[in-house]
C-alpha cells in the first residue's frame, strides 16, 4: 500500500510532505454548497441521507463512463491507487464512503476502506 498511488477526492487544499494526485472538483468532491449545508447541519441521519442522495445525484449526473475516465487519467500507470480525504476518524462519515459505494454499484469493482 505504500508504494500506491494517492489520489486526493477533497476540496480542501495541499497535504504538505504528500506526494499526490489531485481529483478535489466536482464529481468526486462534494460541491461547496453541499458541503456547507452539511456542515452547518446537526448530523442527524436524515441529514446524512440527504448527503448521500444528493452527491450520488451529482455523480449520476456525470456518469460512470466520465468518472471513470477522470480515474483513469488521473490514475495512468499507476498499479494501485488509494482514494483519500480529509476525514480525520476512519470511521467517521464522508464522501469517500459515498464514492465507494456508486463506484461498486456502477463497475462492480471494489474500493476497500484502508484504515
Amino acid at each position: 500500500m505504500s508504494g500506491a498511488l494517492k489520489v486526493s477526492i477533497s476540496r480542501k487544499g495541499a497535504y504538505f510532505g504528500v506526494s499526490y494526485v489531485n481529483l478535489g472538483v466536482e464529481p468526486f468532491a462534494p460541491s461547496q454548497d453541499l458541503l456547507d449545508a452539511y456542515k452547518a447541519s446537526e448530523k442527524t441521519p436524515e441529514d446524512i441521507a440527504r448527503f448521500w442522495r444528493i452527491y450520488r445525484e451529482r455523480l449520476d449526473a456525470v456518469g460512470i463512463e466520465e468518472v471513470g475516465r477522470r480515474l483513469q487519467e488521473a490514475t495512468q500507470g499507476a498499479d494501485e491507487a488509494v482514494l483519500f480525504c480529509h476525514e480525520k476518524a476512519p470511521d467517521k462519515f464522508c464522501h469517500r464512503m459515498v464514492f465507494a459505494e456508486w463506484y461498486e454499484e456502477q463497475t462492480g469493482e471494489v474500493i476497500e476502506e484502508v484504515r
